[in-house]
């Protein structure tokens, strides 16, 4: 999902911040991750490089099947110890497979964040033009060369109005939207041509956005060569937002694809077959209903102790066993005519009050009693095949609120709803009125105390 004020970094393989570009880092990072891709395991023939190197490196010859020993005079290299050993162990009648060297020629196009604000829009620009060292080419053919032109480039992108800074939008109470979109197009390997590349990636998106303002910068530095876009996230005529799904980005890929090769460049963009939406909604269904295995009345949680209720027994997709309760259960299953092995959805909808009522003693006040009325769960079902349906669970935060609510009962007979910090005047609660006598009673010893002290110093 892209980020705001992150980029991802196809060499690291990670979200980064926009404004962390460092090319002595890059340059280092960029040599690690080199070696990190040499080492990496790759499956040949049957046989792992990385497991040789790593024999070769511990000096363990019998670990990868090596036929030399480590340190000795014109020592072979880690290739030609792998072919050697490849030689010896595969089966001659049988010619190399040439899936392993195979051309990848896969397009990749993505989005990989967006800036709503100007300070996220400069500080992408940065990392794009490697602080100024990569030329950016606009949509209009405009050419932004260095480091000072990074503003003048990110001042391009206002429609009507400037995009504003962060402080900006909050000094005016304005809520941040998506001011420019961040595509990556990658061509694997390196031997497509940079600028082929960028006149491929802006003949895409020309086609899918036309008249859309963008800026690209070209990147070489990674195993993969691949082009930067700074799109406008906003219709330049309807000034209306722009939203990149899928089918949006599957269609870019192909047209990215027939771009190269109408440059001579060899790509392809294999699009997954994708179930239609009627498809997953059926799925959805399938796995929303479970297989009814008993229903019927019982005991609570089947304990002698407790009370009668009514229950539904059924079986989840991994085969667990779920017991769900509820007075009400026993209407839907008779009005619906649901019978054991039925798949079934069940779903509590809401409650009704009942005419059973609880009284809360006041643990402080003997005057005042607390009462709550006792809810019963509202059910309803969806039947695989025959009684289908969408059925919506209830806000169960709400629904508590509402079965939790409380009548103040006062000994005088008065009743009213229970609001904390809210009680009747006329029946406070006595230990506070014991406590302010109290507290009067003080306050007239202290008064009378000091009167006899004043006439004791005048006397």
């Amino acid at each position: 999902m892209p980020k705001e004020g992150k980029h991802w970094d196809e060499e690291l393989g990670k979200w980064v911040d926009d404004d962390i570009w460092d090319p002595a880092i890059r340059i280092k990072t960029g040599v690690l991750r080199r070696k990190q891709i040499d080492e990496k395991i790759q499956s040949t023939g049957g046989f792992k490089i990385g497991k040789i190197k790593e024999a070769i490196k511990y000096g363990d010859a019998s670990g990868a099947s090596l036929k030399f020993n480590k340190g000795e005079k014109n020592e072979p290299s880690i290739n030609e110890v792998f072919y050697k050993n490849y030689d010896s162990k595969r089966d001659r009648s049988k010619p190399y497979s040439s899936s392993s060297f195979e051309k990848n020629t896969e397009v990749i196009v993505r989005v990989t964040g967006n800036s709503s604000s100007s300070d996220g829009l400069k500080n992408h620009l940065h990392y794009i033009s490697r602080n100024g060292e990569r030329e950016m080419h606009s949509k209009d053919g405009e050419i932004f060369e260095n480091y000072q032109q990074i503003k003048e480039a990110a001042s391009s992108f206002g429609v009507n109005e400037a995009i504003l800074s962060e402080a900006e939008m909050t000094a005016l109470n304005k809520k941040p939207r998506r001011e420019a979109i961040h595509i990556i197009m990658s061509m694997r390997g390196k031997e497509a041509d940079l600028e082929k590349i960028r006149q491929a990636a802006h003949n895409t998106i020309e086609k899918n956005f036309p008249g859309q303002y963008f800026v690209s910068a070209t990147h070489d530095d990674t195993n993969n060569n691949h082009v930067h876009i700074c799109m406008r996230a906003r219709d330049e005529i309807l000034n209306k937002a722009i939203n990149i799904d899928q089918e949006k980005l599957d269609n870019m890929r192909v047209d990215f694809a027939k771009n190269l090769n109408d440059l001579g460049i060899e790509a392809t963009a294999t699009i997954p077959e994708r179930k239609k939406k009627v498809e997953l909604d059926k799925e959805r269904s399938d796995n929303l209903h479970f297989q009814v295995l008993s229903f019927g009345e019982a005991n609570y949680n089947f304990d002698e102790k407790e009370q009668m209720s009514y229950y539904v027994t059924y079986k989840t997709r991994n085969g667990k066993e779920v017991t769900i309760w509820g007075e009400d259960l026993q209407r839907v299953v008779k009005e619906n005519g649901i019978h054991v092995n039925d798949y079934c959805r069940f779903e509590i909808i809401g409650s009704e009050p009942t005419n059973n009522k609880v009284r809360i003693k006041d643990k402080k006040d003997p005057n005042i009693e607390y009462e709550r009325t006792i809810f019963r769960k509202t059910w309803d079902v969806s039947i695989k095949g025959r009684a289908e349906k969408k059925i919506f669970a209830a806000d169960r935060k709400e629904m508590k609120k509402r079965e939790n609510e409380l009548t103040v009962i006062y000994k005088n007979g008065s009743a009213e709803k229970y609001k904390k910090k809210k009680i009747q005047p006329e029946v406070q609660n006595t230990q506070e009125q014991a406590q302010r006598k109290s507290a009067d009673k003080s306050n007239t010893k202290t008064t009378e105390k000091e009167k006899d002290q004043e006439v004791n110093r005048k006397e």
